[in-house]
């Protein structure tokens, strides 16, 4: 098993501010002389930690959509398909990261009267079927 890394608050940052700065794991560990797996570890093992990598990530992911818009600013005649392929898969990539706020999947739910449940189709056919007077 490799040394142990000390995670002092020096390397806790650099990894904080290369991620909201949208680098990857694997270079912000090279650039600090450490493996991208005892980044990995060190998140399983300390909770504040990886709380804290998963808000940098949160920030990241705000910071790379809100930057689409300028992406698609800087599209031309010539590069306009190469353009739309960027943004296409880092929307893929929000939506598969936050899918209830970047997802392309939208959910309806039936409830009944009450607003409580799901609507029982059976017992709704059963009903109205009685109040048109027809047997079942």
């Amino acid at each position: 098993m490799p040394a142990a890394i000390n995670w002092t608050p020096e390397l806790q940052e650099a990894f904080v501010h290369g991620i909201i700065a949208g680098e990857s794991i694997d270079s912000i560990a090279k650039s600090n002389g450490i493996s991208a797996v005892s980044f990995y570890r060190q998140r399983v093992e300390d909770e504040e930690f990886d709380t804290t990598i998963a808000r940098a990530q949160e920030a990241a992911q705000e910071r790379e959509v809100d930057g689409f818009k300028e992406l698609a600013d800087t599209a031309d005649a010539e590069n306009y398909n190469a353009i739309k392929l960027k943004i296409w898969t880092r929307m893929w990539i929000a939506g598969k990261r936050k899918p209830k706020k970047y997802g392309d999947n939208a959910k309806l739910a039936l409830t009944g009267a009450d607003g409580e449940g799901p609507v029982e189709l059976s017992v709704a056919i059963s009903e109205a079927r009685k109040r048109a007077g027809k047997s079942e």
